[in-house]
Formats: structure tokens, C-alpha cells, sequence
């Protein structure tokens, strides 16, 4: 689905998780395509930090890409990220 009239950035939503607490070795996070404002993991947040607001609805057939941030307190940590295909 598109809309070339379209010219926001669209809605930005986010999922929080804490990684480098989780006991060592390969861990996986599981993100449900939901939102439900989730501050631990547990779904996408829409904080208004970034984008528009629009209708507040996550339109999953609307998904048109991803990207990961990281925010770590610089304790020497490292993360790794693997394709669980391969």
C-alpha cells in the first residue's frame, strides 16, 4: 500500500529492551507486533520522540523498515547480532 501524497515521516515506534543484564552467552528478544506504550520489551511504544503521530495505530502491512539503536553505559560489553537462518 502507498500513498505518493503522503510527505510525513510517518509513525516511529520503539521497543526497549535490556540486553547486556541477560546471562551470557546467545539470548534471543522477541518483539510481539503490538502496541501497548511497553517500556520493558513487551511490545512497540509510540513516544513521539521522533516522527509523526498520525492515527497511533501499529499498521503492521505498513512496516516499510526497521533499524537497531543501541544505548549501553560503555562498560566494555560487546553485541553481536546473527541471522538465526544461517
Amino acid at each position: 500500500m502507498s500513498d505518493d501524497t503522503y510527505t510525513g515521516l510517518g509513525e516511529y515506534y520503539y521497543s526497549f529492551h535490556n540486553v547486556l543484564s541477560s546471562a551470557p552467552g546467545w539470548n534471543t528478544i522477541t518483539m510481539p507486533l503490538v502496541r501497548n506504550d511497553s517500556w520493558d520489551g513487551g511490545g512497540w511504544n509510540l513516544t513521539g520522540w521522533a516522527g509523526d503521530s498520525d492515527d497511533g495505530e501499529l499498521d503492521v502491512h505498513a512496516i516499510g523498515g526497521f533499524h537497531f539503536e543501541f544505548s549501553i553505559a560503555g562498560s566494555g560489553r560487546v553485541i553481536i547480532l546473527r541471522n538465526s537462518n544461517s
